[in-house]
């Protein structure tokens, strides 16, 4: 958890009051005695997805294991308390979303920092179907009837084929012990990796440095729990379940006690997911301090059964002594000693004298396969180092690429300047007006504060709007050019309430051609708390009522409705823009934020499909821009991918939208052609003392060299020559080979500013 963007934001939907994260920890507080974390939230019926806000559906047939490390109060009594998984496949209508969860078994969960693991597809699901297929969300409900806080501090989705996550066991060794410390400073606990073909698994933790003890399989509690029952913490015992015990304590010599009842005992927790298999384990190992033996002292006795936390079989009484010893009993000697155990209980004093105020200390217990006591693990001076896999971000092509249509047709960005929002009046606000802050965020900029009307009687909503193309007759929007619709929009409102989403929390755009067209509504756009972007593929828009009809042609009314509540409600509408997917013939820049924390060079291939388009080695962690080579690829719409490797690990990146592959010899489009004039005004003014009066813009000057798609002027004077080409902007002086000065939606930003 290192970013609050690591919680879905809609508090309702986790059913906690607040959550916060800081310093690598989320802290997050009960609403009731339901609360629930969602590591991924499934999407809502009826509602759309902005692009930059979509969630992958998770591969469950990859993705089996999951681990997280969780800490609950103390409070929170072993043996008492349950957790439980649910997962959900997604519904199209709200019946269909109801009817999708899936649950785990419960399972124990413990006070104190704990590392939970699973295998989801051996789960048996006590409603829904197996974790298999495409599951949409995944949640943790960390303490079932808990009201309480609690922290969570990482959770990983994984499988154990990462070939990186592994290392080799020593000969004789069957497993690790890793100890695991929490981000707040607490003490480390240990937990056991398990192996395969003689190597460990490391794949449930994140990457790291980890001390290790390499052990056997000798001792169940230590090889299947991750833990010995040292009794160091009262999380080795069901504490609940205690019986004729006062003064009950754990600490670093164990378990102690006073009996006040003629059968005192503790019921041992038990790894529910590896219970005792009776074939291996037979001689229990039980390291105790009797302060004195009391009259008709019948002995220790060990139960034991197939369920959990319920014992049928006991052993026979073994003869005590005062003061300290370890007893061993051959539990195999009993008949009933055979399958499966799940519960295993110890009783360290019975007889008539038992209950008499009798101290005692259970130091420890073992259930091996020898007759002797096995020693402490030992661990390697030498940590395990888990790879941290390196990781990319695609800036460039991305959202915010392309060409504005506010930029190119209007001479000015859509950045909420007074008088910026049209038909203000036609628009069902109760009042409006342009701020540069927004005091509830302590943000400032440039916003549309706009105040909705109350709905009307009979109405739902008040159904406001903000008109960013009202009656554009003199520039229409070209809608087979300008396809990705992004604004930010701020509507106050409670994130822990769920009735702010059923009542309203939802936004809307809307668009027409003409005055004649009824035009089209998008589906709902779920509000996220604080200033948010939502960008649109408006191409893609799914509408209500649903219509066959795309965003093409010409639109005069585009307008965002930023909220649905009944009653009046404030918002802030803040900068917006329509760009055209990003087009190239040949070459397309590529700018990539790389990261890894162990600060290993890295390898970069970008690719489309099977087309290797560009690649790069020996590139530390940063920004960093490759030029991809598309020539290749064939004309129409392509994603890029990016591929970065350490040499250990690979990460994939998918760009958030496609480039157009233009044929070579098309036309330089209209709208390029716009932008381009616009900067090339904008540089002849500021630039005219040195470059003179240029020829007038052309695609067929003989400074381009014939270049596809380019598009220049050229200034004799200077011997310069300005030109654009697949949206860059390019120059080249005294004939010499052309150098690159950046994206043309950069310069023509500049040159708006500028008037131009």
């Amino acid at each position: 958890m290192s970013a609050q963007s690591d919680i879905f934001p809609l508090l309702w939907t986790h059913n906690l009051a607040a959550a916060t994260v800081a310093n690598g920890l989320m802290t997050a507080t009960a609403r009731d005695t339901d609360p629930h974390f969602w590591l991924q939230f499934p999407p809502i019926p009826s509602a759309m997805e902005p692009v930059n806000l979509a969630r992958s559906p998770i591969d469950a047939n990859r993705y089996t294991q999951l681990s997280f490390m969780m800490w609950l109060p103390d409070s929170v009594v072993p043996g008492a308390r349950n957790g439980r998984l649910v997962w959900h496949k997604g519904g199209a209508t709200i019946a269909e979303f109801d009817a999708a969860y899936s649950e785990s078994p419960m399972f124990p969960v413990y006070p104190g920092w704990h590392l939970y693991q699973f295998d989801l597809a051996a789960l048996q699901p006590q409603r829904g179907t197996p974790w298999q297929g495409l599951v949409k969300g995944l949640r943790i409900d960390p303490c079932l009837g808990c009201n309480i806080q609690f922290k969570i501090d990482w959770a990983r989705l994984y499988h154990h084929n990462d070939g990186s996550a592994r290392t080799a066991l020593p000969p004789g060794s069957t497993r690790l012990l890793a100890q695991v410390q929490p981000a707040d400073g607490s003490p480390a606990i240990t937990t056991v990796l398990p192996a395969a073909q003689g190597q460990a698994l490391a794949a449930a933790l994140p990457p790291g440095s980890y001390r290790i003890a390499a052990i056997d399989d000798g001792e169940y509690a230590l090889s299947q729990r991750g833990k010995a029952w040292s009794f160091d913490s009262p999380n080795d015992l069901l504490w609940a379940a205690n019986h004729g015990l006062t003064a009950a304590q754990t600490g670093p010599g164990g378990l102690t006690a006073v009996s006040n009842n003629p059968d005192p005992y503790v019921l041992l927790d038990i790894n529910q997911q590896a219970p005792i298999d009776t074939r291996k384990y037979r001689y229990l190992h039980v390291d105790l301090t009797l302060a004195q033996l009391p009259p008709s002292e019948s002995g220790l006795l060990a139960w034991w059964g197939d369920q959990a936390a319920t014992v049928r079989h006991p052993t026979e009484f073994i003869p005590t002594r005062a003061g300290r010893a370890t007893y061993t009993i051959d539990l195999a000697r009993s008949p009933q000693w055979s399958g499966i155990v799940r519960a295993l209980r110890i009783d360290p004093l019975n007889g008539p004298a038992a209950g008499n105020n009798v101290a005692f200390t259970l130091h420890g217990v073992q259930l091996s396969t020898s007759a002797t006591a096995r020693p402490a693990p030992v661990f390697n001076p030498q940590p395990l180092v888990i790879n941290a896999r390196p990781q990319v971000r695609i800036l460039s092509p991305g959202l915010g690429d392309g060409e504005d249509y506010a930029l190119v047709e209007q001479g000015r960005a859509w950045q909420m300047l007074p008088g910026q929002v049209r038909a203000a009046e036609l628009s069902n606000l109760q009042a409006w007006s342009y701020t540069q802050q927004i005091p509830d965020l302590n943000l400032v900029g440039n916003f549309f504060l706009g105040q909705s009307r109350p709905a009307a009687p009979g109405q739902t909503e008040g159904d406001p709007h903000v008109f960013l193309a009202y009656q554009e007759n003199t520039h229409p929007i070209d809608a087979d050019n300008y396809r990705w619709l992004g604004f930010d929009l701020y509507v106050p409102m409670d994130a822990t309430n769920q009735d702010e989403l059923t009542h309203g929390a939802m936004a809307r755009v809307a668009w027409k051609r003409d005055d004649y067209d009824p035009g089209l509504t998008s589906d709902d756009i779920v509000l996220m708390p604080g200033l948010q972007r939502y960008w649109l593929d408006m191409k893609n828009l799914p509408y209500e009522p649903a219509s066959t009809r795309t965003w093409s042609g010409l639109a005069r009314y585009l307008r965002i409705d930023p909220l649905e509540f009944a009653q009046s409600r404030h918002f802030f509408a803040g900068p917006a823009q329509l760009r055209s997917t990003p087009a190239t013939r040949s070459l397309l820049p590529v700018t990539l934020q790389l990261d890894d924390a162990d600060g290993d060079r890295l390898q970069v291939h970008i690719k489309s499909g099977e087309w290797l388009l560009g690649s790069a080695t020996g590139l530390a962690p940063g920004t960093h821009q490759i030029l991809a080579d598309v020539s290749a690829l064939p004309v129409g719409e392509h994603f890029i991918s990016v591929e970065v490797s350490d040499g250990r690990q690979t990460s994939v990146r998918k760009a958030e939208l496609p480039i157009q592959k233009l044929p070579p010899q098309a036309a330089v489009p209209a709208h390029q052609i716009k932008a381009a004039d616009r900067i090339f005004n904008w540089v002849e003014a500021a630039l005219r003392p040195t470059l003179g009066v240029g020829t007038p813009s052309s695609a067929s000057h003989t400074c381009l060299q014939s270049r596809p798609g380019a598009w220049g002027r050229f200034y004799p004077q200077a011997q310069i020559c300005l030109y654009s080409v697949d949206g860059l902007m390019l120059f080249s002086t005294h004939g010499q080979a052309p150098a690159l000065a950046g994206p043309i939606s950069q310069w023509l930003e500049i040159a708006a500013a500028a008037g131009f």
